[in-house]
């Protein structure tokens, strides 16, 4: 039993220090990129950004012979980036 109360109190600490994490990590990225928004608008972005950061973190273990990272497009589903960004091809 106490087992696997260590375990549920571990699981529990390792979520908050990566949601803590992941909160630190947003707000600098929104700092370094002057990036605002209304309330509403910041929980869509933050999930977003969280995804995009699961994404290049998922990218960059597969591969070793290039390196991801995050840019001032994280906050943009790959929609969104199309739709706002497409530059016709190469």
């Amino acid at each position: 039993m106490n087992k696997v109360i260590l375990l549920i109190a571990i699981v529990g600490f390792a979520s908050a220090f990566r949601a803590g994490t992941l909160s630190n990590l947003w707000s600098a990225w929104k700092i370094q990129h002057k990036k605002t928004y209304t309330s509403a608008e910041e929980i869509i972005r933050f999930g977003i950004f969280v995804e995009n950061l699961n994404k290049v973190s998922r990218l960059n273990s597969e591969n070793t012979d290039a390196k991801f990272a995050l840019n001032k497009f994280a906050d943009l589903t790959a929609t969104e980036f199309k739709l706002k960004h497409a530059t016709g091809g190469f």
